[in-house]
Order: C-alpha cells, then structure tokens, then sequence
C-alpha cells in the first residue's frame, strides 16, 4: 500500500515551492553540519584547546562561540572559524580586549580581513594581555542554559 503522503514534482523550470517550516530545518540542519565540522577542525588542528571537553561540552562551546563571533558582525563561514578558534586558543572573552576589539570592529568588504587584522594589528603584549584576561567562569557564562 502506498504512504497517503502525496509527492508534488514540479515540471521542469517551475519553481518548488518550500515552507517556513521546511527552510527552518533545512537551516537548522545546515548549521549542525557546520558545527560538526568546527569540532573536527578544533580535534584534528588543536587538539589542546580542547582535550579536557566532553563532545557535548565542546559543541556548547563551538553555539556559544558562533553566537559571539555573529553578534560582532561576522556571517562568513572562513570567519566564524577563525573567530571561533580564537576563542578556544586565546579565551572565550579574547575580544574584549582593546587591541582585538579595534580589529573587528573594523569595517571592511572582506570580513576575512577583520579576523587577518587581529594577527596584523596586534603584537605580543596583545595576546597575553588577552590570555593573562582569561576568566574561569567565562565559558561557563557563555554556555549557561543551553543544557
């Protein structure tokens, strides 16, 4: 007996047409995807950042991170990447610091460049600076209720 589903094929060259619901999933699918594919870049890139992490702890950390790297302005793949690496490299709250925060303020057409400013605009002082500002509890803050 066949499913009491019926399946619409559009005829060549006509437009299908997709429901909120099913653009939702689609997307929500879309960016599971892209977080599996952070993690495994994180465990075969930097295995250090994240030794300690359950994947459950890990993916928390990976949202939390896109979410940050989104609300500073970043939508590019390549970005959010290198934004959440940095978060796991340096700190959870590495944009704070002034030096980092000037870079990605920045507004320029290639947001890749924003996150190339970093390693262009800052020196060392920078980066301990932001490591030594490493709060313990900040990812804990980040990644609150989402359990």
């Amino acid at each position: 007996m066949r499913s009491a589903r019926r399946i619409v094929a559009a005829r060549e060259g006509e437009p299908v047409q997709i429901s909120n619901n099913q653009m939702q999933a689609l997307g929500a699918n879309a960016e599971q995807d892209f977080e599996r594919r952070i993690a495994q870049h994180l465990r075969d890139r930097h295995p250090g950042a994240i030794a300690p992490l359950t994947d459950i702890a890990l993916r928390e950390r990976i949202t939390a991170s896109l979410a940050r790297g989104r609300a500073r302005g970043l939508t590019w793949q390549s970005s959010l990447v290198g934004f959440v690496v940095l978060m796991f490299e340096i700190g959870p709250e590495f944009d704070e610091q002034p030096a980092f925060a000037r870079a990605l303020a920045m507004r320029m057409p290639d947001e890749n460049a924003r996150i190339r400013a970093i390693y262009g605009g800052t020196n060392d002082e920078d980066w301990e600076a932001a490591r030594a500002a490493v709060d313990s509890r900040a990812w804990a803050r980040l990644t609150q209720g989402m359990r």
